[in-house]
């Protein structure tokens, strides 16, 4: 079992076996209004709203404003020509 403090809300989730099968087939879903599903960087490592849910808009202090880093998994480098860039 895998214990995951999720630092915003100092809540604890618990995942097991069963998680990996729910983030491998997730969906389709639908996100409600004013909520947001949030992805995280690494599809096999991440805990996001695959597995805690949709966050509500209100739980959302700030946004994006530029790429702070950029990993080339594949060439195993930094890829320095985005980092710095505004995000879209």
């Amino acid at each position: 079992m895998l214990t995951v403090s999720l630092l915003t809300s100092g809540i604890q989730t618990h995942l097991d076996a069963g998680a990996v099968e729910q983030r491998d087939n997730y969906g389709p879903a639908t996100v409600p209004p004013d909520a947001y599903f949030m992805l995280g960087d690494s599809r096999d490592k991440s805990v996001d709203s695959r597995f805690f849910g949709f966050v509500p808009k209100s739980n959302i202090g700030g946004k994006a404003l530029v790429i702070y880093w950029s990993w080339d998994k594949e060439a195993q480098s930094v890829r320095w020509e985005r980092i710095g860039n505004r995000v879209n």
